[in-house]
């Protein structure tokens, strides 16, 4: 399913004044935003600092499962291009699931998976606004109470993103992903107290 969820233009500072929406997909995605997701993954989680070892099979593997178990991708495009997305999915069916237990994930958990933004299109905001517009559709979804997300200690500006959006940091863990060991900061964020 694919719906326009937010139309809007950049014009602020040293962003370009460029026209961009953010789609909310799920349960199926198109074959061309889907290549362009798989391709920003792999250009992103295997550049420095990360500099893991996804391939176009092992990518397959890990955006099909979040489908499979009810993820939904939110994309940003700029003119037509998909410049990054972010995968929201539910915490009891996310890969790293006892993870997140074990720092008091529940049912009622979502859980701020993969998020990427195109090397063209850094330095713009728009990670920052995916961000935003994904967390506020899930502030909005009765469904979950808490979400949770996992950084790597090394990745500045995503910490900061989180950390400006309310998150508290809970601990940290060393996560194998892609290959590679990483330390992660674990980070929550309670919605019941912030619901109208």
């Amino acid at each position: 399913m694919l719906d326009i969820v937010q139309k809007n233009s950049l014009a602020t500072g040293n962003h370009y004044s460029i026209p961009n929406e953010i789609y909310k997909l799920y349960d199926t995605i198109p074959v061309e935003d889907y290549r362009s997701i798989r391709e920003i993954y792999i250009q992103a989680f295997n550049a420095p600092p990360r500099n893991e070892k996804w391939t176009n099979q092992t990518a397959d593997a890990f955006l099909y499962r979040e489908l499979d178990n009810g993820a939904t991708f939110y994309i940003i495009k700029v003119e037509d291009a998909c410049a990054g997305f972010r995968i929201v999915s539910p915490a009891k069916h996310t890969h790293c699931k006892n993870e997140l237990w074990s720092f008091g994930a529940n049912d009622k958990t979502a859980y701020l998976s993969a998020m990427a933004i195109h090397n063209n299109f850094r330095g713009q905001g728009l990670g920052s606004e995916l961000f935003r517009y994904a967390l506020e559709d899930i502030r909005q979804d009765a469904k979950y109470e808490t979400v949770m997300v996992r950084c790597r200690k090394d990745s500045f500006t995503i910490n900061n993103i989180v950390r400006k959006n309310g998150f508290k940091k809970i601990g940290e863990r060393n996560s194998n992903i892609g290959c590679v060991s990483s330390n992660k900061n674990i980070y929550r964020l309670q919605f019941t107290h912030l619901r109208d």
